[in-house]
């Protein structure tokens, strides 16, 4: 017995450890797979006999993940050189993606394709796919808060490859790598992506959709971090911008607008040889509705800008021209800077479009031939711009303009979006709240955290608990006193037992406790409340939205949620789901308050599952989506050729009645005013209305956009009670910040109007929920020529008399600000204490700037000298001084003056009451004037002398008598 025990124990762990080696065997020849792949074949090729690479095996299953917005650095498009060991051996079905990093924004969605392989001849492979990207902020409990998971099911049948996409919104707050786990046939595998922050290194990110994989990169550009010392912390978002570019192919183009908007322009260039699909050029159109830049270069391949087979949509069309055919040009005359070929036989392929006028506000034609070398239109709050050429063409390699061109739509166009995130707003301030020195975060009601919380707040307090009537609740206690009294009484008293009686009551108590509870917790039902801001260009069929939703549960239960069943016009209204994140109470949850929410992701939609909603309690989510708009909403607002009013056009096409609409428009000084049209717009319009308006200074005009629309009372049948009110005074606070903003310094205007409920329809297991309560704000921009007016050879000019602006006092090294008379024909120079007389001129051409090219300003003014009175015998009979004149002008937010001087001449003898004209001409470039095509003629007259009498000691006026304002900006038109 004791031998036979020894035996066992000696023979024991040579058992353990084969049976060790045989389970670990699989997941070693899997890690071994892994590991040889890489980016490029490493070491010498394995040579193999043909009867080797018979016997060889693929693994049956095989799967790759990526970002379709792929890091430049990183992103190969070609696979690496394999061996067919290796080949075989491998798990990927892309060879070299496992180190594809990506990008993404923070509260942006991020794209992501899956895409999975069966190699087997018979098996099929079945599962799930998810997708897991938590935030890394922690609250204080150590709660990850707000957490989503994205899934979707799969079945691949032998012999086959698949592809998948998924949207990731990415968390407002710092995050790590995506994990793809895919479940098949009851094994699980994994990727891991890693995520470059855009936010947090303060990029900007230019996506090009190439055949070429190094196509634009000479676009990238680093941040340069030096100039903020080598002290100085990490501040996200502080210093200077940088530039990314990411490579997408065709085939990984998201077909979903909201993956798009991460990026500040996406570039197509070629069109590549592969057609986009009809669901990408849309994604892309309603991209550039939303605020996005699209800039599409064409060559010599007509074909690839035409409809192709099969399809309804084309890239032509997305850029308003029309496909004539192929040519060639000499050179290229309109865009800037020019560009001659070195070679006088070279010519340049081009794509020969037409473009109509009506629909793009840009066309520029070579001046040799005729044919369009750009155009540029407008598409909702964003622009398409179109190159007849290819800036990957091997005659432009060393153009200046192969840069310069996407650079200045970049720079130029660079305002965010309405609802951006921001390091500072989400930081907000500390304000101290006891004697100990414990402090809060503040969030301005005005920010988009402040937004949120306000928000947040009013759906937590707007629970609609209904309580039973007064009569109701009469009758029911008036029911159990008769039951537990007199019933009681009389129903024991006819079988002779009442001594038993009291053994009935707590029975009753019970029953009726129970029936009470019952009736109670189970009145009410599935509400849903809703705040919607819509955005959507003129004339435009749809729009892009986002909504603040609500839902309120009477019983804590599961459900799923459903976005937008319904197509409009042949497209998915494409709502994709996130919490409402109040940053402020986000401590402040408990862990059942911040269950994981779990979205299915299927073509053409995002629904959420089993959506966990405690009893009367509500749960917040923020979506964006599309909003069918039927014919669309037409607005244009003209100068009269008299220049004392305006023509409105308004056309109401769409099926929503507007309510207290309002004009929210520049006046000729860049000024924010609002103009209120009335209380309704009636929907499904066929025809324009005509009306005219005075002028943006005359009545009716109010200087304050609050008085004209924000500040107007209105009353929404289908959200009232305070709680409503609160939501729509936090919406108010936000959105006028930005919407003054937009006008002020990028010179739009905009049509405004509220409508009487919500825009995105629900579904709640399925159904439409019987109460849906909410309001919605219709913000669209009327188009540029409000600000500007038609472009001609030689426009006139708008001549303004304007003070330096309050918020800019100073800037000019501490001048005192100018004392100025708006007269009709005069402006003041005034003589400062230091002998210097400073006069501020605001120019705004008749027509955009951007529309001439070479444009040259030619100005001429009297300068005149102060008469002698009679009562100042000591006047100065004449003057001297130094004459300057320069131009300046503020660019967007950056408050960066940047000034281009006139030679200084010398200004002599001037007599009293005489005066002198004075014209010059200056080339005007395209960094000198800002958005709104505004100039600001700075003339200064410097060290000033005097002859035959002193300078009185009381302030003296020189005044500036504009007697000719010649009207070009002398250039040539480039429109149509």
């Amino acid at each position: 017995m004791i031998e036979r025990t020894s035996g066992v124990c000696r023979t024991g762990p040579i058992f353990a450890l084969l049976t060790l080696l045989l389970l670990l065997a699989p997941l070693a020849r899997r890690a071994a797979a892994i590991a040889a792949e890489g980016d490029s074949a490493e070491g010498a090729k394995t040579e193999l006999t043909e009867e080797e690479k018979k016997k060889l095996k693929p693994q049956p299953f095989r799967f790759s993940a990526w970002s379709a917005f792929r890091d430049f650095a990183t992103a190969q498009l070609a696979p690496p050189e394999m061996d067919e060991k290796r080949k075989a051996e491998s798990l990927h079905t892309r060879p070299g993606s496992g180190n594809w990093a990506c990008y993404a924004r923070r509260g942006k969605w991020l794209p992501l394709v899956v895409e999975l392989e069966n190699t087997t001849e018979k098996t099929d492979y079945a599962g799930t796919m998810s997708i897991q990207l938590d935030p890394t902020r922690e609250t204080n409990t150590g709660i990850v808060p707000y957490t989503s998971r994205y899934r979707q099911d799969f079945e691949i049948p032998p012999a086959s490859k698949q592809l998948f996409r998924f949207s990731v919104l990415c968390p407002e707050f710092a995050f790590g790598e995506i994990v793809v786990n895919i479940t098949a046939n009851g094994t699980t595998f994994n990727r891991h992506i890693s995520i470059r922050d855009l936010d947090q290194s303060n990029d900007r990110l230019v996506v090009v959709v190439s055949d070429q994989s190094g196509a634009f990169k000479y676009l990238l550009s680093k941040r340069d971090r030096s100039a903020l010392g080598p002290d100085a912390g990490f501040d996200p978002g502080a210093g200077p911008e940088g530039r990314r570019v990411a490579v997408v192919s065709p085939e990984d183009l998201p077909d979903r607008w909201h993956d798009l908007m991460l990026a500040d322009l996406i570039i197509i260039d070629g069109p590549p040889t592969e057609h986009l699909k009809d669901d990408q050029i849309a994604a892309l159109e309603t991209y550039v509705q939303a605020g996005g830049h699209l800039l599409i270069t064409s060559g010599g391949d007509p074909a690839r800008l035409k409809t192709p087979d099969g399809q309804t949509r084309s890239i032509a069309e997305l850029a308003g021209v029309k496909v004539r055919g192929a040519a060639r040009l000499p050179g290229l005359d309109q865009v800037a800077p020019p560009f001659t070929p070195a070679n006088p036989e070279a010519t340049i392929p081009i794509v020969e479009v037409s473009a109509e006028s009506g629909v793009n506000r840009i066309i520029k034609r070579n001046t040799a031939t005729g044919f369009i070398e750009m155009s540029e239109r407008e598409l909702g709050m964003g622009t398409v711009t179109f190159l007849a050429f290819s800036l990957n063409d091997p005659l432009l390699a060393n153009w200046e303009g192969r840069e310069s061109l996407p650079l200045g739509i970049l720079n130029f166009y660079g305002q965010r979006p309405l609802f951006q995130f921001s390091f500072q707003e989400a930081e907000g301030r500390q304000q101290s709240t006891s004697w100990f020195g414990d402090s809060e975060t503040v969030y301005d009601r005005a920010d988009l955290p402040g937004l949120r919380r306000a928000l947040d707040e009013s759906f937590a307090n707007d629970t609609p608990v209904e309580t039973p009537e007064r009569t109701t609740v009469a009758s029911f206690l008036l029911l159990f006193l008769l039951f537990a009294v007199p019933g009681n009484y009389f129903v024991f008293g006819w079988f002779r037992r009442r001594e038993i009686a009291w053994l009935a009551v707590p029975l009753y108590a019970v029953a009726f406790s129970m029936l009470a509870w019952y009736v109670g917790y189970t009145r009410g039902k599935f509400t849903l409340n809703e705040v919607t801001v819509l955005e959507a260009g003129a004339r435009q069929h749809s729009g892009v939205a986002r909504t603040f939703l609500a839902l309120y549960a009477p019983s804590r239960d599961e459900y799923d949620i459903g976005f937008g069943s319904d197509k409009i016009k042949g497209e998915f209204l494409q709502a994709a789901p996130g919490h409402l994140v109040s940053i402020a109470q986000m401590d402040l949850r408990a862990v059942e308050r911040l269950p994981e929410m779990r979205i299915r992701d299927e073509p053409g939609k995002l629904s959420i599952e089993d959506l966990l909603v405690q009893a009367r309690d509500t749960r917040r989510l923020e979506i964006v989506h599309r909003v069918d708009l039927d014919d669309g909403i037409d607005v244009t607002l003209r100068e009269n050729d008299d220049g004392n009013g305006y023509t409105l056009r308004l056309r109401n096409g769409s099926p929503y009645h507007l309510l207290n609409a309002a004009l929210l428009v520049p006046d000729p000084r860049g000024v924010p005013r609002g103009y209120f049209l009335r209380d309704d717009l009636a929907p499904n319009a066929r025809e324009a209305e005509v009306i005219q308006l005075p002028a943006t200074t005359g009545q009716g005009w109010s200087p304050r956009l609050e008085e004209a629309f924000f500040g107007r009372s209105i009353v929404f049948g289908k959200a009232r009670g305070q709680d409503a009110q609160n939501r729509k005074n936090a919406l108010v606070q936000y959105v006028q910040k930005r919407l003054d903003a937009r006008v002020r310094d990028q010179g739009q205007g905009f049509l405004a109007a509220w409508i009487d409920g919500g825009l995105l329809p629900v579904q709640v297991d399925g159904e439409t929920p019987e109460r849906q309560h909410g309001f919605s704000l219709l913000l669209l921009p009327i188009a540029q020529e409000f600000a500007a007016g038609d472009v001609s050879q030689s426009g006139g000019m708008r001549i303004q008399y304007s003070p330096l602006p309050p918020d800019l006092s100073g800037e000019f090294g501490g001048m005192e600000e100018t004392k100025f008379r708006p007269l009709p024909a005069r402006a003041e120079l005034g003589r400062m204490p230091s002998g210097e007389g400073t006069c501020f001129l605001a120019l705004q051409p008749a027509g955009r700037l951007r529309g001439i090219s070479n444009p040259v300003l030619s100005f001429t003014f009297n300068l005149s000298a102060p008469a002698p009175s009679g009562e100042t015998k000591s006047f100065p009979t004449s003057y001297r001084g130094d004459l300057k004149v320069e131009i300046e002008t503020m660019r967007g937010s950056n408050r960066r003056w940047e000034a281009v001087q006139v030679p200084v001449r010398r200004v002599d003898l001037i007599a009293g009451g005489k005066s002198i004209p004075v014209s010059f001409t200056l080339p005007l470039k395209p960094s000198m004037h800002g958005e709104k095509g505004i100039l600001t003629l700075k003339i200064s007259l410097t060290n000033i002398t005097t002859t035959g009498g002193r300078v009185p000691d009381e302030d003296l006026t020189w005044p500036v008598g504009l007697i000719k304002v010649q009207g070009s900006i002398q250039g040539k038109d480039t429109r149509q």
